[in-house]
């Protein structure tokens, strides 16, 4: 059982990533193999939060589609601005189409990608929004990534015009096509978790 509103799950959860994030570098272009280990074994560490995630919105998992997301925002990384945008769309036979793009200054790199899979759960006010896919182009110097290396990421949309709760996003993390699949199935915690965008909008549809 929650011991919080369920309206106010998605903006703790951004809360407290946002403070555990607050000393650490945020580039997503340049991941150790220690993270990636991390990543790859997140998903039994996170099946409780998933189940949490679920609970706080039921019967809001569509099981056909179609369910969508789309958000673009705005980060800074390094005394740089990092941005990321992305698309996504589960279609009524289940077939996931969509593109995202990273353009990190701080480190001259930008990144783009299609969606592979997508797992929405949303309400009228909030939404959430797991995603997984793969590098398709990468222009820069980005150390262990390179086209078709796998990716996750999630974000969450806190809803339009709320002075409160800014909407936020993960960062883009390589992982295995194991941990994408697990991503899309129950919804991870990617990484250090959710950061609160600078500028910027999300929008989770189920």
């Amino acid at each position: 059982m929650l011991s919080r509103p369920p309206s106010m799950l998605i903006s703790t959860i951004a809360a407290i990533a946002a403070a555990a994030c607050g000393g650490r570098d945020l580039s997503l272009t340049r991941p150790n193999g220690q993270e990636l280990r991390a990543l790859s074994i997140v998903g039994e560490q996170d099946l409780a939060e998933s189940a949490e995630i679920e609970n706080a919105f039921p019967a809001a998992r569509a099981e056909g589609g179609p369910q969508s997301a789309t958000g673009h925002g705005n980060l800074t990384v390094g005394g740089e601005l990092r941005t990321f945008s992305f698309n996504a769309i589960r279609h009524q036979d289940g077939t996931v189409t969509g593109e995202w793009q990273l353009k990190s200054r701080a480190t001259d790199v930008v990144m783009h990608g299609q969606v592979t899979c997508l797992l929405a759960i949303a309400r009228p006010t909030q939404g959430a929004a797991f995603m997984g896919g793969i590098v398709t182009r990468v222009d820069g110097d980005a150390p262990g990534v390179e086209p078709g290396t796998p990716v996750v990421f999630s974000a969450f949309d806190n809803g339009e015009g709320n002075g409160n709760f800014a909407d936020a996003m993960t960062l883009v993390q390589p992982t295995t096509p194991e941990v994408v699949a697990r991503q899309c199935a129950i919804g991870l915690r990617v990484g250090g978790g959710a950061v609160p965008i600078e500028d910027g909008n999300i929008q989770v549809r189920p």
